[in-house]
């Protein structure tokens, strides 16, 4: 029994990280000499290629179809709350982090 309080314990301050992604679709309409391209991130130079978007916490992915993949960090919360936005680090060393008390 104490076994199960004590894990129930560590549960319930365990923290609690979620992932952001979205998606820009292709604009076939205009010829960039990227594979991908979005005025958010720029030219992307090839399919699977990854590229962290500078000043943001925030990571792309060139895709086949010539769509962009956005990562970010999502929520997080700690018991003591989280730690700010690391932006002088690649995405996803970037992101915030539970704060112990």
């Amino acid at each position: 029994m104490k076994c199960f309080l004590l894990l129930s314990v560590v549960f319930a301050f365990t923290a609690l990280v979620q992932c952001g992604i979205g998606w820009i679709q292709p604009n076939n309409e205009i010829d960039h000499s990227g594979y991908c391209y979005s005025a958010y991130t720029g030219p992307i130079e090839a399919a699977g290629e990854i590229k962290n978007i500078e000043g943001k916490c925030v990571q792309a992915i060139c895709n086949d179809d010539r769509s962009i993949r956005l990562e970010s960090c999502g929520a997080v919360s700690g018991p003591c709350g989280k730690t700010d936005v690391d932006y002088s680090k690649p995405y996803p060393q970037c992101c915030p982090k539970p704060k112990g008390c």
